[in-house]
């Protein structure tokens, strides 16, 4: 088995393991929130004292967005603070349960994917980013952003223009300065299958659940952007590894199996369960 770290022996992994098996997916939110916010007032205060060297929010928040996603994040939400506040929290619940909200509200499929649902399958790490597939069309998009606009940081052409072209755009989270990043429902086959397995999940014991694509779905969107960016990035692999690790022989590998075959992927996934330790090499 090859392990997250290489500081991490094979025997300690096991029974970190063995205790994210055992933790509610409340609990293993739970980490990568207060690890997101541990490691954003860090940032934050660091942009406050030896950057700026001011207390403006605005200020502060603009270059928070700039540092971490990109300058045009950062003029957008510039704007929105124009006219509401921001209190600096980098929580991430706080940026899902609104957009959530409003998707369910509209009746607007969507599931969550990337690191944020690695973390709930997987390993648990930091993360400013929320990723959600969701299944809307032009003659939503008034009422969509209508009823974002109090909460994210929105440009209507992007969002326009991602809509109409069925890519994606990015907004940010006024309060928290966490972006999100909502990509377009694609019409393939393997798509709309993960729409029939979509599970959901309470992140808190307060708030309504969410919906996240199941582990399998998780697995394999994810070799198949590993092999489409060229199969380099770690803390991607890492990623997979993760899910596949905790879930273990919890997976559907049938599932797996099949539609590894039909998205070419077959060669990863294998890999993948070597490098899990689900699998002799």
């Amino acid at each position: 088995m090859r392990t997250q770290s290489r500081d991490t022996s094979p025997e300690a992994e096991r029974v970190l393991i063995e205790l994210l098996r055992k933790a509610p997916i409340a609990k293993r939110f739970g980490l990568v929130r207060s690890m997101t916010i541990f490691a954003a007032r860090l940032n934050l205060k660091n942009i406050q004292e030896q950057q700026l060297n001011t207390d403006r929010e605005e200020e502060v928040a603009k270059r928070f967005v700039a540092d971490h996603y990109n300058d045009n994040l950062a003029k957008q939400l510039y704007v929105a603070l124009q006219y509401h506040s921001t209190r600096l929290t980098a929580d991430l619940l706080e940026a899902i349960l609104p957009l959530s909200a409003v998707l369910e509200k509209l009746r607007i499929p969507y599931y969550m994917q990337g690191t944020i649902a690695n973390s709930f399958y997987g390993m648990q790490r930091t993360t400013f980013n929320v990723d959600v597939v969701a299944d809307f069309y032009l003659e939503q998009i008034g009422d969509l952003q209508e009823q974002l606009k109090p909460f994210y940081a929105i440009d209507v052409q992007v969002m326009r223009d991602a809509t109409c072209l069925r890519t994606y755009f990015e907004i940010v989270h006024i309060e928290s300065l966490i972006m999100v990043k909502v990509l377009l429902s694609q019409t393939f086959d393997f798509e709309r299958q993960i729409y029939q397995r979509v599970q959901q999940h309470k992140l808190s014991e307060e708030c309504q659940p969410v919906c996240v694509a199941s582990p399998e779905d998780i697995i394999l969107t994810q070799l198949r952007q590993y092999r489409i960016e060229g199969e380099r990035a770690d803390d991607q692999w890492n990623e997979i590894l993760g899910v596949l690790k905790v879930q273990g022989t919890g997976l559907d590998f049938a599932y797996l199996e099949q539609w590894a075959q039909k998205l070419e992927i077959v060669d990863l996934l294998r890999k993948g369960y070597v490098d899990a330790g689900l699998q002799e090499a």
